[in-house]
């Protein structure tokens, strides 16, 4: 119970400014699930309608053409349910700006989606210049809190490894979009574990987070397993970098970057261990594949609701790791239950795929 009145807390949150009515909050989480499921079921016809569709091949794990840039349904719900939040004044501050900037660029990745492939140079130079337009407004790491060291300045440092952080994120999440539910359910599920961080620590980024949880529910409507359409590019790489702006504007609050990256430590697991899977095995690292841990897992016969299911459980403990760890050192048994998990799950997919290509 105490929990679920922590989570009320923080939905209502708004800052210095203390605690106010969780009506506008409410209503602004509301607004984005309510826009995001309307303009998401949009896009479905439109993309239906003019045969804008994902077809299978080799590397596809659906068996039949699917619409995708479902992810516009995403960036509106969250826009909405923004506007709500900042007429409100529950969330406020410059850095709406800068966000709203680099997502006017993201949706340039509907190419990608209903046009064309973009090419891997293309897509980086996209996430570039959105990340230079939040540099624009936005804060940039300025010091980093390491484990057993404290917190080191990162002087002129702070500004490259602010690109990188984006840049990984918005890869990161496009890369795990990869079967049916796994990246929406993924991001609820970080979604509300951040929620109750920046709840516990008083930012109102509490508010953001929120938001996108609500913006990309509207979306799983149409993605659960078997799912009718696909975020897409638009979708992976907005929900990479609006989650890389939380990453940025907690450590700005105060919260280690360690602690927050941790809730997403399932994405970051397997993404690093596929890439040097593949560095090792001598393989172009840039050519698209399915030899992600998750995908693998598709390969022995997991259904996609079995998949998310334990994706979910993992971020889970790392997430409830991360906010007893704000409290006290008991997070960190969490933390070794979800690493454990991990590892495990390596060998077992090993041990039963080693020689898959």
């Amino acid at each position: 119970m105490c929990h679920w009145l922590l989570l009320l807390g923080s939905i209502g949150y708004t800052g210095d400014s203390g605690m106010v009515a969780m009506g506008p909050m409410v209503i602004a989480v509301l607004c984005a699930l309510v826009v995001g499921a309307a303009v998401t079921r949009i896009v479905l016809s439109v993309t239906r309608r003019f045969d804008w569709l994902d077809r299978p091949n080799v590397r596809s794990a659906h068996k039949r053409p699917t619409p995708t840039a479902g992810g516009i349904g995403i960036v509106a719900g969250f826009w909405a349910g923004g506007a709500v939040a900042v007429w409100e004044g529950v969330w406020s501050g410059v850095e709406w700006w800068g966000l709203l900037g680099a997502t006017a660029l993201l949706l340039l990745a509907v190419i990608d989606d209903v046009v064309r492939p973009m090419r891997p140079g293309e897509k980086t130079i996209l996430l570039l210049l959105a990340v230079a337009v939040w540099l624009g407004w936005g804060p940039h790491f300025e010091g980093l809190v390491l484990p057993g060291v404290g917190e080191v300045t990162l002087w002129w440092w702070g500004w490259p490894l602010t690109v990188l952080w984006f840049v990984f994120l918005c890869n990161a999440f496009n890369f795990m979009d990869g079967i049916d539910g796994l990246s929406a359910l993924q991001t609820i599920c970080a979604c509300c574990w951040m929620g109750l961080i920046f709840g516990a620590i008083g930012s109102p980024v509490a508010a953001m987070t929120w938001i996108l949880a609500g913006a990309v529910g509207g979306f799983l409507v149409f993605n659960v397993p078997p799912a009718r359409i696909f975020m897409g590019d638009v979708g992976s790489l907005f929900i990479g970098f609006t989650i890389a702006a939380f990453g940025v504007l907690g450590a700005r609050a105060g919260l280690p970057l360690w602690v927050f990256s941790s809730v997403l430590a399932f994405y970051f697991f397997d993404v690093c261990y596929t890439l040097t899977r593949r560095l090792l095995r001598g393989e172009n690292v840039i050519e698209a594949h399915r030899k992600h841990l998750y995908q693998r897992l598709g390969r022995l016969g997991w259904s996609h609701g079995q998949i998310n299911a334990v994706t979910c459980c993992i971020t889970s403990i790392f997430g409830l790791g991360a906010y007893r760890h704000m409290e006290d050192e008991a997070g960190l048994l969490f933390f070794l239950l979800g690493g454990g998990l991990l590892i495990a799950g390596v060998v077992w997919i090993e041990m039963r795929d080693p020689e898959f290509a």
